[in-house]
């Protein structure tokens, strides 16, 4: 197969994509649908991020519609229209009714999940000076010690690295898809973000953006 091949292209691109999933750092849990609801139904859509961080609030909504409208599904952030505090339900489906959307996708943090694995500690030797060998000024030949031991005049260093205790958190993300015209959930799914709390907000939308495009059934 020739390096300039079509077929070679594609298994490139394959194996890009394929990486690329592996090293996500987010990954979906689980997942609900409406048997009636289809993915290529999604349009005219309000993005509601739950948070009472504003700045996080706008980046993420922003990251989240971005990803919506690489998929030609046209979306809108809250926050422009329901101001920068948290806003509730009623708020949400009242302005989403009078502005002719037809659904509204709400995200939330669920829980911290917390991780801990023990290290033990390790302990490393190491030989310094000597002649390991039977190395001498005008001599060269093994003995004794040379096999099972430092040699003349070596010494031993010993470096100890004691345990501790490494933590990993993984972020649970509730996200849920709701319709305007009944106010019923027609697809809810978490995800799992490894260690979201040090994870940019962007980042953190564009994965779960994908997460749940990929995820509503056709």
């Amino acid at each position: 197969m020739s390096f300039q091949s079509p077929a070679f292209t594609r298994l490139l691109l394959g194996l890009s994509l394929l990486l690329l999933t592996a090293c996500s750092a987010t990954n979906l849990r689980d997942v609900w649908q409406n048997p009636e609801f289809k993915r290529d139904q999604l349009n005219q859509v309000l993005v509601v991020d739950l948070t009472a961080a504003p700045t996080r609030r706008m980046v993420f909504e922003d990251e989240f519609v971005h990803e919506l409208g690489k998929k030609g599904i046209k979306a809108q952030p809250s926050y422009k229209y329901l101001g920068q505090d948290v806003p509730d339900k009623d708020k949400i489906m009242k302005f989403a009714k009078n502005n002719d959307y037809k659904y509204f996708l709400v995200t939330y943090v669920a829980n911290e999940e917390i991780e801990k694995t023990r290290i033990p500690p390790t302990v490393t030797n190491y030989v310094v000076g000597g002649y390991p060998y039977g190395v001498y000024p005008g001599y060269y030949y093994p003995y004794f010690n040379s096999f099972w031991g430092p040699g003349a005049g070596a010494s031993i260093s010993t470096i100890i690295t004691p345990g501790y205790i490494d933590q990993t958190v993984d972020t649970i993300m509730v996200t849920s898809i709701y319709s305007v015209e009944t106010l019923q959930i027609l697809w809810s799914g978490r995800t799992s973000t490894f260690e979201g709390a040090s994870q940019p907000a962007s980042y953190i939308a564009s994965e779960i953006a994908h997460q749940v495009y990929d995820h509503i059934k056709d």
